[in-house]
């Protein structure tokens, strides 16, 4: 079964992470982010240069509740790929299905921000010595 696994900070899941448009399953071109994983996060987010990178339409707009606040976000339809070990110098994605994710006004160290939406599609363990380790497939 494909895995990804590494430690974290102390604070954070930084990580490489393909986004696909979803035009055409079969496409697999993509422009690779620095994604964060987030468990507390019900949906996945993408910044506007996401956005306009890929030149992703917008599906609609979607009420959202965050920290302490309801915010009215725009969506957009897209897919995540995540980046099992290289082999023999060849790094694909695993590419998950389709989702509706929502426009990330605010970034500091990341334009993707992984929520459960995809994180519930795979095995996910974090170790107290500061290992992850993320199976899917």
């Amino acid at each position: 079964m494909p895995s990804i696994e590494g430690k974290h900070d102390g604070r954070s899941i930084l990580l490489d992470v393909a986004i696909l448009a979803a035009r055409d399953p079969m496409d697999i071109t993509h422009r690779v982010y620095t994604g964060l994983l987030d468990t507390g996060a019900t949906k996945s987010w993408i910044t506007p240069r996401v956005i306009n990178d890929l030149q992703l339409s917008e599906l609609g707009k979607e009420t959202v509740s965050v920290a302490t606040e309801e915010r009215l976000v725009t969506t957009h339809i897209f897919r995540v790929g995540l980046f099992p070990p290289t082999i023999n110098s060849v790094s694909m994605p695993y590419v998950f299905p389709e989702i509706v994710g929502c426009c990330l006004k605010q970034t500091i160290k990341f334009d993707v921000l992984i929520g459960m939406d995809i994180l519930s599609q795979t095995d996910f363990c974090l170790q107290k010595d500061r290992s992850w380790k993320l199976q899917f497939g």
